[in-house]
């Protein structure tokens, strides 16, 4: 069998993602086959764009691993480059379909490396620093429906990251109930709350803990993990501006340039 050639898959994907297109097609030897190689992309993508700032969680539940032909969640880096802070305005031409999700994300206060013993809902807890309201801009580079690995190593379709206010008592909340309101041009048109995330967006960020994606060190201090659109997929359009509410936490903007 061929060796997997990590730096051309590497080339490709980061160049159709600075290009704003779909992956032309790769070569035989650069579609990643294995979990294993396209978590190889992912961290070789991260190391030539200058690191990441984060992950998103993917695969919650049996069913959807059962549905991808994987057996644990999936962990997809949140690249230093393309993670913004609210408000902010992006260029739409940078991205090929965008679409909104809002979303509850977890600061990390203190590292938590891969171990061989289980982490605990609270020695988690007890690393997280702040939770942070936020808004990712989902966007594939690849056709429709592309192999698991392939979509893992593109980062499991994130096109960008828009991290909003910080909430701080956030251990006292009934974080299932906490409702997200996504607005574009002041018309509502998604709404979800928390207990999409497993009934608590929390048990995503332990599932991370646990579940380490190789060929990197676990969760780090400083890390954002995000946990899941609590709102679907929203496309939006050249011009739009989107506003995310929610409630008495606080709200978050991103507009998009022609």
């Amino acid at each position: 069998m061929t060796p997997f050639d990590v730096a051309c898959a590497a080339d490709a994907l980061a160049q159709a993602r600075a290009a704003a297109r779909l992956v032309a097609g790769l070569p035989p030897d650069a579609v990643p086959r294995t979990m294993d190689e396209a978590y190889r992309v992912q961290a070789e993508i991260a190391r030539r764009c200058g690191g990441y700032r984060g992950w998103k969680v993917g695969s919650l539940t049996p069913e959807a691993r059962a549905a991808a032909g994987i057996d644990r969640p999936t962990g997809a880096r949140l690249l230093t480059p393309f993670v913004h802070v609210a408000p902010v305005r992006l260029s739409h031409a940078r991205f090929v379909t965008p679409t909104l999700e809002c979303e509850l994300a977890f600061e990390l206060a203190a590292d938590l490396p891969p171990r061989a013993a289980a982490y605990s809902a609270d020695e988690v807890i007890a690393a997280t620093g702040a939770m942070r309201l936020a808004i990712e801009v989902a966007d594939s580079r690849l056709p429709p429906r592309p192999p698991t690995p392939l979509n893992i190593a593109d980062a499991a379709a994130n096109g960008a990251f828009v991290v909003g206010p910080a909430v701080r008592s956030w251990r006292s909340m009934d974080r299932g109930a906490i409702e997200a309101v996504l607005r574009i041009g002041g018309q509502e048109v998604a709404r979800g709350t928390g207990a999409k995330i497993l009934g608590d967006p929390l048990r995503a960020l332990v599932l991370l803990a646990n579940n380490p994606p190789p060929h990197g060190p676990g969760l780090r201090r400083g890390d954002i993990v995000t946990t899941g659109s609590m709102t679907g997929m929203t496309p939006v359009a050249a011009g739009d501006a989107a506003v995310a509410e929610f409630g008495f936490l606080g709200t978050l903007e991103v507009s998009f340039a022609p």
